[in-house]
């Protein structure tokens, strides 16, 4: 009979021979593939998961209640996703084709979480399902090159992958999280030899969905704060952009123009160097949110990992120039903030002169 490890190995060997072979496939075309990598990618990871879970289910492993057919139904939504947006490539219908899809798993299957006993069930499943469509949206910020897709994706399917390794997980999300771990290493090393394996905005959307299944189960799970540890530079790229677009200033208009990956970038670093730099910080956010599942508390490996992360970014970003002193780094950081303010008052002050 097979035991939980062999049953994981045989899912990520199958997932990652089964990737390979696809890319290897869509590689011969020899021109740019923006969308075929990541069906090709769905649907195996569908295939994986589903016949996995319908012969080695266990509801026991769960402190949620989460039931097979909602586990799995995010699988079967996947690859028809995929293919909706292969067949009518518009962001206006896929973003409905995402909100029907993420009300119709929270709030028809209940896969959900309970953010506080104190609310309403159904403030709870609307929290939800905010949640779960505003993860669909993020990984496009990071599809600046496939490289740093790839790292951010694996960061936290590894992450969860070791949550089930030292028991913080149940055995399906250990196998999603493995599975999604092998399709993006395999992704990682298929676009290394070949620059046309691309993904596009609108699959990186897909991909969020995917990483949102993970989010809603391992949040229901209790281990919140773990991946909150393991996702610490998405969520700081997306306060900075955001925070920058909200200035209403038309240079901060695209957000995935204005990441601080971008900034590095610019400071004539190459990406793959860039990318090293970003997997020293992605295990240092895997080791750390592994420590938080035995952490007494909720804050304090998940306030640590932080500094460490600014502390990481910060060096990056000013590779060329010796360490400032803390009253230099302040002078330049409140110069760059009254200099935005100035640009967002003339902004106002001109709209408020056309409207009179």
């Amino acid at each position: 009979m097979l035991t939980d490890g062999g049953i994981l190995f045989s899912g990520v060997l199958f997932c990652l021979i089964g990737s390979l072979f696809a890319f290897a496939v869509i590689a011969k075309k020899k021109k740019p593939s923006l969308n075929a990598p990541f069906f090709a990618l769905s649907c195996i990871l569908a295939f994986a998961v589903i016949v996995t879970s319908f012969f080695f289910w266990k509801q026991s492993d769960f402190i949620s209640s989460v039931t097979l057919p909602a586990f799995i139904a995010p699988a079967v939504c996947l690859p028809g996703l995929a293919l909706l947006t292969l067949a009518f490539p518009k962001p206006r219908l896929q973003f409905l084709a995402l909100a029907l899809c993420c009300a119709a798993l929270v709030f028809g299957l209940n896969l959900s979480v309970v953010f506080s006993e104190n609310l309403p069930a159904v403030v709870n499943l609307v929290l939800s399902f905010l949640l779960w469509l505003s993860v669909c949206f993020i990984p496009r910020i990071f599809n600046l090159n496939l490289g740093l897709l790839c790292i951010e994706t694996l960061t936290i399917a590894l992450g969860c992958l070791l949550l089930f390794f030292i028991n913080a997980l149940p055995f399906a999300l250990g196998f999603l999280s493995g599975n999604i771990a092998a399709c993006f290493l395999a992704l990682l090393i298929a676009g290394r030899s070949n620059k046309n394996l691309l993904i596009s905005d609108q699959m990186c959307n897909l991909l969020g969905f995917l990483l949102g299944w993970l989010v809603i189960l391992t949040l229901a799970e209790g281990t919140g704060s773990c991946l909150l540890t393991f996702a610490l530079y998405p969520l700081i790229e997306l306060i900075v952009v955001l925070a920058q677009k909200l200035t209403f200033l038309p240079q901060y208009a695209i957000a995935k123009n204005n990441t601080l990956y971008i900034h590095i970038v610019s400071e004539e670093i190459s990406p793959p160097i860039v990318n090293r730099h970003f997997l020293r910080i992605s295990a240092i956010c895997i080791l750390f949110g592994c420590f938080q599942a035995f952490a007494p508390n909720i804050y304090s490996i998940p306030s640590f990992t932080l500094l460490v992360v600014f502390w990481q970014l910060y060096r990056i970003f000013n590779w060329r120039e010796s360490s400032l002193t803390l009253k230099e780094t302040n002078q330049r950081l409140l110069s760059t903030v009254r200099k935005n303010l100035q640009e967002v008052s003339k902004n106002f002050k001109k709209g408020a002169e056309n409207k009179e």
